[in-house]
């Protein structure tokens, strides 16, 4: 769902704190609350969610591809949808970078930055050699984007974290 595409008045069920909704046909849209019409479908899109029949989707940013957002030599924007794949592989370490607002001059700072040191790491490689390198670099806005994946603890924003192929674990959590 993009969050400015959302129109009323409507209902939906979400996590907040998860990031996660449930989405919902429209067919409360434009519905006045008083209507027994409303009364009926909002308790089917509740049926609904109880019976494991709405799955539950995650805040995400949308990317046209691979390469959407890409910056440099290989640091790729991360979204909702693609963040637990990427982190997740394991034959590679992963370096994420966590941001909190793409538009903010010290994110833009930091990815920029973080993108001028990986042009340098794999300055005079074509795209082949950068893609079957043993590291990946990402970035991700924290607060346009959820997964189910959680995010490790952050405690500032720039926050830069590696997670190393053999063991993602965030080990501040244990």
């Amino acid at each position: 769902i993009i969050r400015d595409a959302v129109s009323g008045p409507d209902f939906i069920v979400f996590s907040y704190s998860d990031g996660y909704y449930y989405p919902n046909d429209g067919s409360l849209k434009n519905l006045p609350i008083t209507d027994k019409k409303w009364k009926e479908e909002a308790e089917k899109y509740l049926d609904s969610i109880i019976n494991h029949k709405i799955q539950k989707k995650f805040f995400s940013q949308t990317l046209k591809d691979k390469n959407d957002g890409k910056k440099g030599s290989g640091l790729y924007k991360l979204v909702g949808t693609t963040y637990k794949d990427f982190v997740e592989n394991p034959n590679k370490d992963v370096a994420i970078l966590y941001v909190d607002n793409e538009d903010d001059n010290e994110a833009k700072g930091a990815i920029d930055s973080l993108s001028n040191t990986i042009d340098q790491i794999f300055k005079g490689k074509d795209d082949k050699e950068i893609e079957s390198s043993t590291i990946s670099f990402g970035y991700i806005n924290i607060n346009e984007n959820s997964s189910p994946l959680h995010y490790p603890i952050i405690s500032s924003v720039p926050q830069f974290m590696l997670f190393p192929a053999k063991n993602k674990t965030d080990f501040r959590l244990m």
